[in-house]
């Protein structure tokens, strides 16, 4: 495990995520564009977890970054919990600043024609499919995914624990046909994610019938 600070975050980055960014690397295209993906799946999530939390820090929190296995996660530790609106901000930071790099560099890549085969155009390639392809996927309205947790945002002002019921089971009918697709497809990478993310959903379920809770992070997942 690493750990350093980045713009005054603290920022912990765990051995899995290297295993995880080689597994669905392009291993099969040598060494090089192997180290890259490697450098883009890092830079991407920091990128994405910067803009969580900056818009914290925003509020008068104190965030942290972890790198995992699974992606990234911002928190904090705050005596009080943050409002809807705020905590909608803060979500949407995330995947707002990452779509915006990856338009960025999709518009660079194409208005100076660079080919993928080319190792600089491979490297803008993958700096725009995790920041902008990735940015997009975690918009689905999956918990605990950006998209699912400002669903679930949304729900809860208009239908208090009921509307976090009701979001939770729209994350899972999305779920369910994303594992229909993982199996038939064989992708056992989004097997692996899609149960992972399905034990997340019921684990979140138990806390609300406990009783009323609000999120203290926002966690965000590859």
């Amino acid at each position: 495990m690493i750990q350093f600070r980045l713009f005054g975050f603290p920022v912990r980055a765990e051995f899995w995520i290297l295993v995880t960014a080689v597994f669905i690397g392009p291993r099969s295209e040598g060494l090089p564009r192997l180290l890259m993906w490697i450098a883009s799946v890092l830079v991407g999530i920091l990128i994405h977890e910067l803009g969580h939390a900056f818009a914290a820090r925003s509020y008068g929190l104190q965030p942290s970054i972890a790198l995992h296995a699974f992606g990234g996660t911002t928190s904090w530790a705050a005596p009080v919990q943050l409002r809807r609106g705020p905590r909608a901000v803060v979500t949407a930071a995330g995947p707002a600043i990452g779509i915006s790099v990856g338009l960025l560099l999709l518009l660079i890549r194409v208005a100076f024609g660079v080919p993928s085969s080319e190792l600089i155009g491979a490297l803008l390639a993958y700096l725009v499919w995790v920041n902008l392809g990735w940015g997009l996927l975690n918009l689905l309205p999956i918990f605990p995914l950006d998209g699912g947790q400002l669903v679930m945002v949304g729900a809860e002002a208009a239908a208090g624990a009921r509307g976090r019921v009701l979001a939770l089971g729209l994350s899972l009918f999305v779920l369910a046909a994303a594992a229909v697709w993982a199996i038939l497809t064989r992708n056992l990478w989004l097997i692996l994610m899609c149960g992972l993310l399905g034990w997340s959903n019921i684990a979140q379920f138990r806390l609300i019938q406990r009783g009323p809770t609000s999120a203290s992070e926002t966690p965000t997942e590859l």
